[in-house]
């Protein structure tokens, strides 16, 4: 296993990167205390976080009367930032368990560990959900304030990458090895220059359909068809820049609620439908360039 991927390796030969993603919260602090304190994104003015070398922003409109998911619906699985190198990922997650192991003591001594609502927020009320192997990459899986699910990742070298003779990328879902991940790291830094978001991943009503509008409208192909459930398309040769699955069981999720609204990219795909004819995608969510 490589130890030092270069973050140029991994892009597929995609033109296109994701350059901001905008969301809908009730409150702008809970969610902070994932990607600005934890991640370590750069807060350029409140409900603005962007990467320490620019490479993407997150940008959050605040509205209280914005609901908060009490169940998976359709919209967002994950975004996945992607780390230039497994010790960078590795020390990435050293930070953040170091965040979430100094607000629980914080929060445990105030007695209002149970008390996380935007009104009283004591951070960081964002957890951990689990870590894979996924053969192309190694993976830790958190959720923020308000539902919304991140990927940390890194790739293994795409020489590694094994494709069946249709060209289907090899994916799974095995243990990860946490132990000897944590010990590539030599620090604690957030998410480093030349991290990116690597892909998204929707709950989408049916895969068909899904697969149609990406294809169609933002010139993706796929590159996994055989996951259960789910299916993964890409630029340039890719394991995934988009991946969407039906384990939302077609659960719309309500007006107004929180989450990613928007997705702007650097520029247009290769392929892709002029801005004005995309309509918004299957998961709810409009896209731009």
């Amino acid at each position: 296993m490589s130890e030092n991927i270069s973050s140029s390796q991994p892009s597929g030969g995609a033109a296109s990167t994701f350059r901001r993603l905008e969301y809908r919260t009730p409150a702008y602090e809970p969610v902070a205390a994932l990607y600005r304190d934890a991640l370590g994104l750069t807060e350029v003015e409140p409900g603005l976080l962007r990467s320490v070398d620019a490479g993407f922003e997150l940008a959050f409109e605040v509205l209280p009367e914005a609901q908060r998911a009490t169940e998976t619906t359709v919209g967002l699985y994950h975004v996945a930032f992607l780390l230039p190198s497994r010790a960078a990922l590795a020390a990435t997650l050293r930070r953040v368990f170091a965040a979430v192991r100094s607000a629980t003591e914080r929060r445990t001594e105030t007695g209002d560990l149970e008390k996380s609502t935007q009104d009283t927020f004591s951070g960081p009320t964002f957890f951990i959900e689990g870590a894979s192997d996924h053969l192309v990459s190694e993976a830790v899986y958190l959720r923020d304030a308000d539902g919304n699910g991140v990927e940390l990742y890194a790739d293994r070298d795409p020489s590694e990458w094994r494709r069946d003779a249709e060209g289907n990328i090899a994916m799974d879902t095995v243990e990860l090895d946490m132990a000897g991940l944590l010990a590539t790291a030599t620090g604690t830094e957030g998410l480093c220059a030349g991290s990116r978001i690597g892909h998204l991943h929707f709950h989408v009503p049916d895969l068909e359909s899904a697969e149609a509008f990406y294809r169609k409208n933002l010139g993706l192909k796929v590159t996994q068809r055989s996951y259960p459930g789910a299916r993964f398309l890409a630029w340039g040769g890719y394991h995934h820049h988009v991946g969407v699955n039906t384990w939302a069981q077609d659960r719309p999720a309500s007006e107004g609620a929180a989450g990613l609204v928007r997705v702007v990219l650097s520029e247009p795909p290769p392929g892709a439908a002029s801005p004005a004819e995309l309509t918004t995608d299957p998961a709810g969510i409009s896209w731009s360039w």
